[in-house]
């Protein structure tokens, strides 16, 4: 019989492309993972991996198991679920990961609204980039992600996971407020010749400012690598570069920042997301449900001027 620990080792392997990610994504030693391939492979009796370049390639034989392990483990995790459900519907602990300008109004006006429902949880709250949280939420290391995708730069949906959107917003293009005329909307080749600022390169919102330059024609010079928007829009007022911001960064705006759409427009999806049938299914519900409300009243950052 197969041994169903061990086919999250593949589905691990599968995920991160290679043996030495999936060890430290999954917290083993390289060793340990190929050892528990290696059983793997012995008690199916076939070989699974392939060496190929720096990493390694999946055999069709691992490709074939690949679907039923997300099927039972997706399995388990709902029977854990059920028999969590027994013991205690609205107690115990749950994990949030969300992005740091979620921080701004969704998340603490979030967390009040399910606290009002009465529930007995410890809610254990970190800040998390959607690059972070979504790995965490597949390896169980988090029960719930606020996250978010980008125009241009779609998100690798790597293992099954559930998720509700909860909110479209503009990604608005920051510049200081007497940098140019007041137009609606601006078209990007017209800065081409601008200092940019950007987050970390592994971000989304990096990824986004590089891709959108692109697609204008050029390709952006980033002089800044900043993730804190506050910052950013102190930078930006001081006439040292111009920045892509979502709405929720803008909370509150700077005086001596104007920010405007871009031609043509860039938003982002801010969504919820949780792996089906965790032994916390209950809770995550509950918790969805109070993003979910919150999200209807949200007050954004300042629009554009028209």
């Amino acid at each position: 019989m197969i041994n169903v620990r061990r086919l999250r080792f593949l589905r691990e392997v599968a995920l991160q492309g290679s043996v030495t990610a999936a060890a430290r994504s999954l917290s083993f030693t390289p060793s340990a993972v190929s050892q528990q391939i290696a059983a793997l492979e012995r008690e199916v009796g076939l070989d699974l991996l392939e060496r190929h370049g720096r990493g390694v390639r999946l055999t069709d034989a691992a490709q074939a198991l690949l679907g039923p392990a997300d099927v039972i483990l997706a399995e388990l995790r709902r029977a854990e679920a059920t028999l969590a459900d027994i013991t205690a519907s609205t107690a115990g602990t749950l994990s949030v990961g969300a992005f740091p300008t979620s921080g701004t109004w969704l998340v603490p006006a979030a967390l009040r609204q399910f606290a009002e429902q009465g529930t007995a949880v410890d809610v254990r709250l970190a800040e998390l980039e959607p690059e972070q949280s979504l790995p965490m939420l597949r390896r169980g290391d988090l029960d719930l992600a606020i996250a978010f995708e980008c125009d241009l730069v779609p998100l690798d949906a790597g293992a099954p996971h559930e998720e509700r959107t909860l909110f479209w917003e503009d990604m608005l293009l920051l510049q200081a407020d007497e940098a140019t005329p007041k137009r609606r909307s601006l078209d990007l080749a017209t800065l081409r010749h601008s200092a940019w600022i950007a987050p970390h390169p592994e971000t989304a919102i990096h990824r986004l400012t590089v891709r959108a330059c692109q697609a204008a024609g050029f390709e952006p010079r980033i002089s800044s690598t900043w993730t804190d928007f506050q910052v950013v829009q102190s930078l930006v007022s001081q006439h040292l570069g111009v920045a892509f911001v979502p709405e929720l960064a803008l909370t509150p705006q700077r005086r001596g920042v104007f920010a405007r759409r871009v031609s043509p427009g860039l938003r982002r999806r801010v969504f919820a997301a949780w792996q089906a049938g965790t032994s916390r299914q209950s809770l995550i519900h509950l918790m969805v449900e109070a993003f979910a409300v919150v999200s209807t009243t949200r007050k954004p950052g300042a629009p554009p001027e028209s």
